[in-house]
């Protein structure tokens, strides 16, 4: 096995996108082997970002790939691997998902349409229960160990949807602040809305990411504007290569009957 050393790693996670470029120019055996060195949580976030061939062939080097990487890592780390793949490829890697809870999740949102805002969603990486003392957040949020934790959510006792928190002011305030002073009520999305429709929400010049919630308030998940906007795009281009698709097959069919017609019309001339 390739040994990385501590660079390699520093630069896989400061650069993930410059390393997985790195990569693309090294053998399938090579990359397998220094993404294999990886922290687990670090493999699936690093083999998302190669080329879609590549990625297919590193899934087939890995023996047992699904408990080995997938099940280690953050589920949106999975769904954005998944989202690299067709459905049929991405149905039979979650069942080798060796976590109940995780493998629930990630076919649930499998169930949506590809444009569809419920087949973008990622976990949250902290939510926050609305009786929780700011102080404990501050720690939970400290023990996620990311420099920018971004919006948390914030949910009732029974896991129902209450808003958005923004942690700045808590981690910023030295005194003892009050959880609800910071609590932000922000219409969740709903998962089956198109994301043609969800890009022109005036939110996400606010947010770079949304809540997603069932019809009962029940969270789902989030979804990026990033994610949203490029779905919006390809569904866009997929309506306009089929709108290209019936032009043209009017055209051919046009094309025909005129042809027949002026066959018709010589026969009649003839007679």
């Amino acid at each position: 096995m390739v040994d990385t050393g501590p660079l390699l790693l520093d630069f896989a996670e400061r650069q993930p996108e410059a390393f997985a470029r790195e990569l693309s120019g090294h053998s399938v055996d090579e990359l397998t082997s220094i993404i294999s060195n990886l922290p687990a949580e670090q493999r699936v976030d690093i083999l998302a970002r190669l080329p879609g061939a590549l990625i297919d062939e590193v899934i087939l080097a890995v023996p047992d790939f699904g408990r080995h990487w997938l099940t280690p890592a953050p589920l949106e780390r999975i769904s954005e691997l998944l989202s690299r793949l067709p459905r049929s490829r991405r149905l039979a890697l979650i069942e080798t998902v060796d976590n109940t809870e995780k493998r629930r999740r990630l076919l649930r949102q499998q169930q949506y349409p590809p444009h569809a805002i419920g087949s973008l969603i990622v976990d949250v990486p902290l939510r926050v229960v609305e009786t929780a003392r700011a102080a404990d957040v501050v720690r939970a949020i400290r023990d996620l160990g990311h420099g920018d934790p971004g919006l948390l959510l914030v949910i009732s006792a029974d896991g129902s949807y209450r808003g958005v928190l923004d942690p700045w002011p808590l981690l910023t305030n030295t005194r003892e602040a009050r959880l609800a002073d910071h609590v932000v009520r922000v219409k969740p999305l709903l998962p089956e809305v198109a994301a043609v429709d969800a890009a022109d929400d005036e939110r996400w010049n606010e947010y770079a990411w949304l809540p997603v919630a069932d019809h009962e308030g029940h969270i789902l998940g989030r979804v990026a504007r990033s994610r949203v906007l490029r779905a919006a795009r390809e569904e866009t281009a997929d309506a306009l290569r089929r709108q290209d698709f019936v032009t043209s097959l009017f055209a051919e069919f046009v094309h025909l009957c005129g042809g027949i017609v002026e066959r018709l019309l010589a026969r009649t001339a003839r007679r």
